[in-house]
C-alpha cells in the first residue's frame, strides 16, 4: 500500500454575506370582481298582499356527511363492523412486513358475507401473504345498515400492524 503523503492545501477564501435589499412590492392591475348571484325583487312587505304567501327558492349549503348516502336517500348508512378484534398472524412474520401498517379492506355482502379483501401494501412473501389473507377472510362482521335496520352492502378500511 502506498505511504500517507501531506499535502498542503490552499487557505479557504473567507464569505463575505451583504445584506439582502428589501424586495420591491409589485403592483397588480386586477379587474373588480362580479358576483355570477343577481337578486330577482324585493319581497312585498308584510300584509301587502292580504294574505299568505307563495314563494319558492333554492340555496346551497354544507354539511357533515356519515355515510355513502346523500341526504334525499333517507339518511346515513352505518358501515360494517367487525365482531371481535382483527389480529394478523404473528407467527413467521417477514422483516419486510413487521411493523408496518397494511391498509385491509373488506367488501362486505348484506348477509355480512365477505365479498372481497384486499391489502395494501401489498405483502410480497408469498406463504405469509396466503396466512394473512385467509386470517382476514375467516373474521366475520355485521352488515351495513341503513337507520331503518335495513341490511346493505358495505365497506370497511382497518389498518393492521403485524
Amino acid at each position: 500500500a502506498p505511504a500517507v503523503v501531506a499535502v498542503d492545501l490552499p487557505p479557504v477564501p473567507p464569505v463575505v454575506l451583504t445584506d439582502v435589499p428589501p424586495i420591491e412590492p409589485l403592483a397588480l392591475d386586477l379587474a373588480p370582481l362580479t358576483s355570477p348571484l343577481s337578486v330577482a325583487a324585493a319581497a312585498p312587505a308584510l300584509g301587502a298582499s292580504g294574505g299568505g304567501g307563495t314563494g319558492g327558492g333554492t340555496g346551497a349549503g354544507a354539511g357533515r356527511a356519515r355515510g355513502p348516502g346523500t341526504g334525499g336517500e333517507g339518511g346515513y348508512i352505518f358501515p360494517p363492523d367487525p365482531r371481535g378484534a382483527i389480529v394478523p398472524p404473528l407467527d413467521g412474520v417477514p422483516r419486510a412486513v413487521r411493523g408496518r401498517p397494511h391498509r385491509v379492506t373488506w367488501w362486505i355482502a348484506a348477509d355480512g358475507g365477505i365479498e372481497r379483501v384486499e391489502v395494501s401494501p401489498p405483502i410480497r412473501d408469498e406463504r405469509y401473504r396466503r396466512e394473512f389473507l385467509e386470517r382476514m377472510r375467516s373474521y366475520t362482521f355485521t352488515p351495513a345498515r341503513t337507520p331503518d335496520g335495513r341490511a346493505v352492502p358495505g365497506v370497511v378500511t382497518i389498518i393492521v400492524t403485524p
